[in-house]
């Protein structure tokens, strides 16, 4: 399992359906964290843990995560559903910024963001067993419920600096009060 490695911590109870850890890691050419460790290994059946890693909490500017990410599987009963995400430092259970997969056939999924409640997907179409690598960003902005949430996915190479146009964005409602904890969900 993952809890207890590195700072994560289990959220609720723990269920066959851990985050566990595996190796080898992902590979992905050109970037930092590439062919370094092991990967956390998500199996997606039925309910299974939350573990989170705690960071100093941010209440202003950007926050942005990057990782590698491969799905292995899209099987007829996982249409939908996140697997990373951020959450308030505050206690209160607010995940944000959420990457998403939603399938479109056994071989073939979207990548989406939501911020707070509904998802943008983006309209390219990803291939299992391909590790991509994913920045998610979270902007906080003066004034309320105007904060955005965007994802870049890319399939090669890594940028030297930030695309201008994103893979996908969410302006909704509901900012957040801060950020500071990454969240993996079984």
């Amino acid at each position: 399992s993952l809890e207890g490695n590195g700072g994560w911590v289990r959220a609720g109870t723990n269920t066959s359906s851990n985050v566990q850890v595996k190796s080898p890691g992902l590979t992905y050419h050109g970037y930092a964290g590439s062919g370094i460790g092991n990967t956390a290994y998500l199996s997606n059946i039925g309910e299974g843990d939350n573990v989170y890693h705690n960071f100093t909490p941010q209440a202003s500017g950007k926050v942005y995560m990057s990782f590698m990410i491969r799905v292995d599987s899209m099987t007829s009963t996982a249409t939908t559903g996140y697997n990373i995400c951020f959450n308030q430092a505050t206690g209160a259970t607010f995940f944000n910024t959420a990457l998403y997969t939603k399938r479109l056939s056994a071989t073939t999924f979207n990548f989406g963001i939501r911020k707070s409640l509904a998802v943008s997907y983006s309209n390219t179409v990803y291939n299992t067993n391909t590790t991509y690598l994913v920045v998610v960003k979270y902007s906080f902005v003066n004034g309320n419920d105007n904060d955005s949430a965007k994802m870049y996915v890319f399939t090669s190479g890594v940028p030297a600096t930030e695309p201008s146009v994103p893979t996908a964005f969410k302006v909704d409602t509901l900012d957040v009060v801060n950020i500071g904890q990454v969240v993996l969900t079984n």
